[in-house]
């Protein structure tokens, strides 16, 4: 059975792994003390641990609801309650990924996930933690697995799609392409295609003949971005990553608050900051009548393993 002192050796490593701060890794520790001082806190993070630990059914849901009860009791967000509590709960994790395969640094990067989502909840709400724990169910379960600047997870295919190189068919293998928000490996197209390659490696195995078929949905695939992002722009050579369905193109500005790092959006263009260069082009283009939107594009990868 876990105790508390083999918890708190297990976070310090944890936060080491994360990389975060010095500021911030105070802050987090001092919070983290605080959860701990309460003994029904310390009971419910090590049956949480037990339950994890011993691969039955994850309560997802329950340690949720345990980091939730725990802020409040602890004086606590619930933001910096939802990180401690998962990264308490990740710092157990690496059996589950080794038993897929995958390697202690790619676990290490994985984890890593926690500085990106947290440095962008501090940035949109001024609080330290994790605003949307729901993110997190994957990864504890190894389902999202970071390869270089890259994360992905297989899926089963829900819509059909057919191009001159590959087709898709409702329940094919894919495999999903997510893009933290990481700031220590550049979002270039030299660790781009590593992380394609890599995972391509990795997922051949549920493709029958080592063809891996990405698909990705995002802002990012904004099709207006070849009119309005210089050549230089890492986010419009992203675009030549993938063949874009451009049926799938759909205008909306739920994902307005990425960029601009804004609690909500009014619709008001005139409203949004200007602080960096991105910024100050999106604006610009939204000022212009251009509409923010979102696409989906899917990519073939041989294997070479």
């Amino acid at each position: 059975m876990s105790n508390i002192g083999t918890i708190q050796k297990n976070f310090c490593t944890m936060n080491q792994i994360v990389g975060f701060d010095k500021l911030d890794c105070e802050y987090l520790n001092e919070a983290y003390s605080k959860i701990m001082s309460k003994k029904e806190n310390e009971i419910a993070v090590i049956n949480q641990i037990e339950r994890y630990t011993k691969g039955e059914t994850f309560d997802f849901a329950g340690l949720i609801l345990d980091a939730e009860n725990a802020a409040v009791n602890s004086e606590v967000h619930k933001y910096t309650s939802y990180l401690i509590y998962l990264m308490i709960i990740a710092s157990f994790s690496f059996s589950y990924f080794e038993a897929k395969g995958v390697c202690k640094g790619d676990w290490e990067e994985t984890m890593r996930d926690f500085r990106w989502k947290s440095s962008v909840c501090k940035k949109v709400y001024g609080i330290f933690g994790i605003s949307g724990p729901k993110w997190y169910e994957n990864i504890l379960n190894a389902n999202v697995i970071a390869f270089n600047r890259l994360q992905f997870e297989l899926i089963e295919a829900d819509m059909p799609y057919k191009s001159e190189c590959f087709s898709v068919e409702c329940g094919d293998p894919l495999v999903k392409v997510h893009i933290p928000s990481n700031t220590d490996i550049p979002f270039t197209r030299e660790n781009r295609k590593k992380s394609y390659e890599n995972a391509a490696n990795f997922f051949a195995r549920y493709f029958e003949d080592e063809n891996v078929i990405f698909r990705c949905g995002t802002w990012l695939l904004h099709p207006d971005h070849r009119k309005i992002l210089p050549e230089s722009s890492n986010i419009r050579d992203f675009l030549d990553d993938f063949e874009l369905d451009l049926n799938s193109f759909i205008e909306r500005d739920d994902d307005i608050w990425r960029l601009f790092y804004i609690k909500n959006y009014n619709g008001d263009p005139t409203t949004l900051p200007e602080d960096t260069s991105l910024m100050r082009i999106y604006k610009k283009y939204l000022l212009s009548g251009g509409k923010a939107g979102w696409c989906i594009g899917y990519r073939m990868e041989k294997c070479n393993a």
